[in-house]
């Protein structure tokens, strides 16, 4: 009996931290968003300001900063959309809480009511690690197009600095 008491032990243990790994996903995806979402209307403004300037090129200097801007933008929007995806709410798994399930717990032996339990946590600790690899999966597409996104941003401001001083 002691040694299925460990198991159910063990088993909320680990619910317990994939939990707190599911919540740690969820606090990552909302602050890359919202970082994604302030950085895309600031490159916003500042095509909006400069408008005419860059969204119409005419020498090869303007041209590379048109695709610099396009690229920027595409792979931030990237970004954002795996972000928000990752945000997505979905079916937080959790272990059985309904009354019937109680009620059966109660009504069995001490064996059945432990397998019963472990099956809980087991089949939730499933689901969630289900969830929790989908979220770290667009997670991390969110990370890779913002890295991208930021080389891109570093090129055209670059570009940007290096022509003003040579105009």
């Amino acid at each position: 009996m002691e040694v299925r008491v460990e198991a159910i032990n063990y088993a909320k243990d680990r619910y317990v931290e994939e939990q707190g790994r599911f919540n740690q996903a969820e606090n990552k995806c909302a602050h890359i968003h919202r970082s994604l979402t302030l950085i895309i209307a600031f490159l916003g403004s500042i095509v909006g300001f400069k408008g005419m300037n860059l969204l119409s090129p005419t020498t090869l200097y303007e041209w590379f900063i048109f695709i610099l801007i396009l690229l920027s933008s595409f792979t931030l929007l990237c970004a954002w959309g795996h972000a928000f995806r990752a945000l997505k709410i979905t079916e937080w798994p959790t272990a059985s809480r309904s009354r019937e399930n109680c009620e059966y717990i109660f009504e069995q032996d001490a064996d059945n009511s432990l397998r019963q339990i472990l099956d809980c946590y087991v089949g939730s600790l499933e689901k969630l690690d289900g969830a929790l690899d989908e979220k770290i999966k667009y997670l991390n597409y969110a990370y890779e197009e913002l890295f991208y996104s930021v080389v891109f941003i570093s090129l055209l401001s670059a570009l940007i600095i290096t022509g003003t001083f040579i105009k």
